[in-house]
């Protein structure tokens, strides 16, 4: 019963890890790999510039459209001018399965099947 019972809380350790984040959150985390990138306000060259990310900047990316990332701040950026990156929750949920297979390999818990 105990086995159950832990594989049970680890169940639910990890969907609540692996829970889709809240509305409005980055989809990832980027860093900015060029100097000055200029951040027009639609995915388009030809649009007005809202304002100017320098290199190294982490941004947050909200969402794609083609080859452009939207920033929280409704601006845009071309995707060869952001180094995607692991997001704090793939992190996270990668760790915690890592824990899983671990405890499972040790016999700390049962096998789900």
């Amino acid at each position: 019963m105990r086995k159950l019972l832990a594989a049970l809380v680890s169940l639910a350790i990890l969907l609540a890890a692996t829970a889709a984040t809240t509305p409005g959150a980055a989809a990832f985390e980027g860093v900015v790999n060029d100097s000055g990138v200029r951040v027009p306000a639609a995915p388009s060259l030809s649009a007005p510039v809202v304002k100017t990310l320098r290199l190294g900047q982490e941004v947050d990316v909200v969402t794609t459209s083609g080859a452009w990332y939207q920033l929280p701040s409704g601006g845009w950026v071309h995707s060869s001018l952001i180094q995607p990156r692991l997001c704090r929750h793939a992190h996270r949920r990668r760790r915690l399965l890592l824990e899983l297979r671990q405890d499972r390999h040790a016999g700390r818990l049962p096998q789900l099947t």
